[in-house]
C-alpha cells in the first residue's frame, strides 16, 4: 500500500474529514469553472430563440426555392446556343489541347492545364450544358493532364 495513502487512513477523523470537505470543494469550484453559464440558462435560451425568430423572418423574406430552381434552368445567352467546340474550351479556358475524340454515349477530350485554370475549365463546362461523366488527373512535368470524359456532345 503506498505511503501517503496509509498515513491518511492512519490519520486522525478529523484530518479525512477535511481532506473529503477540500475535495467536495475542488470539485465544485472545478466544475462552475467548467460549466460558468448554469446561471444564465434563461437568458441565452431567450436570446437563441429571438435569433431563431429573427432568422425564419428573413428566410420567408427570400425568394422561394421553385424561382430559384427556374432561374438556374435558363439557358446562357450565348454559350447555350453555340455548339461545343473543344478549341474554344481550352482557348476560353486557357489550356492546351491534347486530344479530342468526339463519340456518341461519352467523349474523351485530353488538356494540359493548370491548377488555376481548372475552375474556370469547369464553369465553362456547365455554362454550356456539358457534363463531364468523369475526369483523370495526372501530374505532367509542371502542369497537369485532365482526361475529361464528357456526355452528350452535340
Amino acid at each position: 500500500m503506498p505511503l501517503y495513502l496509509e498515513r491518511w487512513l492512519t490519520a486522525h477523523w478529523r484530518w479525512r474529514l477535511l481532506s473529503w470537505l477540500l475535495a467536495a470543494l475542488l470539485t465544485g469550484a472545478g466544475a462552475r469553472l467548467i460549466a460558468p453559464g448554469e446561471t444564465s440558462a434563461p437568458e441565452s435560451h431567450i436570446q437563441v430563440m429571438a435569433q431563431i425568430r429573427e432568422h425564419r423572418r428573413l428566410l420567408r423574406k427570400l425568394t422561394p426555392l421553385a424561382n430559384i430552381r427556374e432561374q438556374l434552368r435558363l439557358p446562357a445567352p450565348e454559350a447555350a446556343q453555340l455548339p461545343f467546340s473543344a478549341l474554344r474550351l481550352s482557348r476560353e479556358s486557357h489550356a492546351m489541347l491534347m486530344n479530342w475524340q468526339p463519340a456518341k454515349p461519352l467523349s474523351e477530350l485530353t488538356l494540359e492545364v493548370s491548377w488555376a485554370c481548372l475552375p474556370a475549365l469547369f464553369m465553362l463546362l456547365g455554362k454550356q450544358r456539358i457534363e463531364p461523366v468523369g475526369f483523370t488527373l495526372q501530374m505532367h512535368k509542371q502542369a497537369l493532364t485532365l482526361i475529361l470524359r464528357l456526355g452528350d456532345v452535340e
